[in-house]
């Protein structure tokens, strides 16, 4: 019987016992369930048939939906040839008996070259590839120094997933210095077996609680932890990979590695280089590892023309560290590493925009165009004098402008608003410190201008006129004063800006003066300084220690 006719007998339609829809669909949902379930699908049905350009009588369920997939439609809507699909190879056993081989990276380099898929086409493996994996196959204990994009972290999921498929019941363990490092890997890992059938079929489930686990149907399983988890417990590893270890410290990793000693297993470090000292360093100079230097040229799918452009506009000493993979001369550190360890003992979000109402807030600004990177960086005082730590790093962000032009310029302004707006909830958002020298001019005039329009009188913009050398030591001095006094707290995922804090060195202008160097970029650090300059006592918007520009637009 019809829904409507039931209802219109035990409900008759006088004016007074008419029903709205909203109790008709109650009523239908609740005391005719299948009904219910039927007229959704079959509305749905109808929509998908709309959306698809067929009449709404047709029968989905008779329709192919190879015949529909909307990417290869668009291909050919807009004239072109949408790819033959991939055929699924079918292994027979002399081949998976193949992959088994861990005598050389004979079976390693089958594995990839059959089931890895990356952009819709097989893995060929380059040269250095396969000596890596012979280094991992054949050596217990390895370090890497690898440069930009030579596919370090593609290589390791690779390894992890020919291991743990070709040796059943395993166990391996990544370690980074932050878990979002580690979860970025799992799920990169997860993405690789999806690519892949045959490697989809061959996994069984993952969790992130308690701990970020990968599992496999043969009972192998990959952890992905920080050097600060909870690891001692888990034992008979047989890898423990150790990623970017330029980020860890030597004290974090030695709880690591005694879990290799039931079942001899093996300890991989892997890493971009920073300066000749720490426990990287130490990994590929000691003597104790097989290593490899792997610059970024060797890496054929790397475009040459922007290797060539970054070699003029780089400094030498970035460009060898992010390109050459070499390290750089420790110098003098401005800031005690251990003093900044100290600082960023914990972990925690960065990017989320969580205001707390006990703290007021200073945001700097470290301008770029092309070469660098718009640096903006929060930080927060307590209201509590007696508070400790008095100040805490809330909100790191960092632009890569793609042309310099002035949409990126306005792209960048309304990010500054949208956090003015969430940290200023309570009255408490008080300063703005954009660093006025150089690209920063123009910047800063145009953000007071667009200020203006928008938001109101741009009062809490305080530009900082970075005129030379003793100005740049002055926020640096403030900044080194409240980290070796341990008076913030700094997120280990803000490992950019950690970095940069710790290769900032001492050095001397050719008059003999002090001044800060930076080996290689400076854009979080400068951020940072300027973001915790107006806490300085005594600090007075204008007149005291922050002199403003010759230009004064807003005054």
């Amino acid at each position: 019987m019809d829904i409507a006719v039931m209802l219109r007998e035990r409900y008759p339609t006088e004016k007074k016992r008419q029903i709205d829809h909203t109790y008709l669909y109650r009523f239908r949902n609740i005391e005719y369930p299948e009904l219910a379930e039927h007229a959704r699908k079959t509305q749905y049905d109808r929509m998908d048939a709309r959306r698809k350009g067929l009449d709404g009588s047709v029968n989905l369920d008779d329709i192919d939906s190879e015949e529909y997939d909307i990417a290869t439609r668009i291909m050919k809507l807009t004239g072109r040839e949408p790819p033959p699909p991939m055929p699924r190879k079918l292994f027979n056993d002399e081949q998976l008996l193949v992959w088994v081989n861990d005598e050389d990276a004979s079976g390693f380099q089958n594995f990839v070259e059959d089931l890895i898929i990356e952009r819709g086409e097989r893995v060929k493996l380059q040269d250095y590839q396969v000596d890596m994996a012979n280094l991992f196959i054949n050596n217990t204990r390895v370090c890497i120094n690898a440069g930009g994009q030579v596919g370090k972290d593609f290589m390791m999921e690779c390894y992890q997933m020919w291991y743990a498929l070709t040796h059943p019941g395993s166990t391996q363990m990544v370690v980074c210095a932050t878990q979002s490092q580690s979860a970025a890997l799992m799920d990169r890992t997860l993405s690789a077996l999806k690519a892949s059938e045959d490697l989809w079929n061959a996994y069984a489930t993952s969790m992130k609680k308690p701990d970020h686990v990968t599992i496999f149907k043969n009972e192998s399983q990959i952890f992905y932890l920080t050097a600060k988890s909870l690891i001692a417990g888990k034992t008979n590893i047989d890898t423990i990979w150790v990623n970017e270890a330029r980020d860890i410290r030597e004290e974090e990793v030695s709880r690591a590695s005694p879990l290799l000693g039931i079942g001899g297993g093996k300890l991989f470090v892997l890493s971009r280089p920073r300066f000749k000292k720490g426990y990287f360093w130490d990994c590929f100079s000691g003597g104790g590892y097989k290593t490899m230097q792997i610059p970024t040229e060797w890496n054929i799918h790397f475009d040459r023309q922007v290797l060539e452009d970054d070699r003029r506009t780089l400094s030498p000493e970035l460009f060898k560290i992010e390109y050459m993979a070499e390290f750089a001369d420790a110098g003098s550190a401005f800031i005690s590493e251990d003093a900044i360890n100290t600082c960023c003992e914990r972990e925690y979000e960065i990017t989320a925009m969580q205001p707390d109402e006990n703290y007021e807030y200073s945001l700097g600004i470290d301008p770029a165009r092309l070469a660098d990177v718009s640096a903006l960086i929060l930080v927060g005082r307590h209201k509590k004098a007696d508070h400790s730590p008095r100040y805490k790093v809330f909100y790191v962000h960092g632009f890569h402008p793609d042309t310099g032009n002035r949409m990126d310029q306005l792209m960048q302004y309304a990010h500054i608003k949208l956090l003015y707006g969430n940290y200023n909830k309570f009255g408490d958002f008080k300063h703005i410190v954009p660093e006025y020298q150089g690209m920063g001019i123009g910047y800063t005039d145009s953000l007071i201008d667009d200020w203006r329009d928008t938001v109101g009188s741009p009062f809490l913009i305080e530009p900082y006129p970075n005129r030379g050398v003793a100005d740049k030591l002055n926020i640096y001095h403030n900044a080194k004063n409240i980290i070796e006094t341990h008076d913030i707290e700094i997120s280990r995922r803000a490992y950019r800006l950690i970095n940069e804090l710790k290769m900032t060195s001492i050095g001397t202008t050719a008059h003999g003066h002090t001044r800060i160097e930076t080996p290689v970029t400076d854009d979080y650090s400068d951020a940072f300084c300027l973001a915790l300059w107006p806490f300085k006592k005594p600090f007075v918007p204008g007149v005291g220690i922050v002199s403003r520009p010759l230009r004064s637009p807003y005054r």
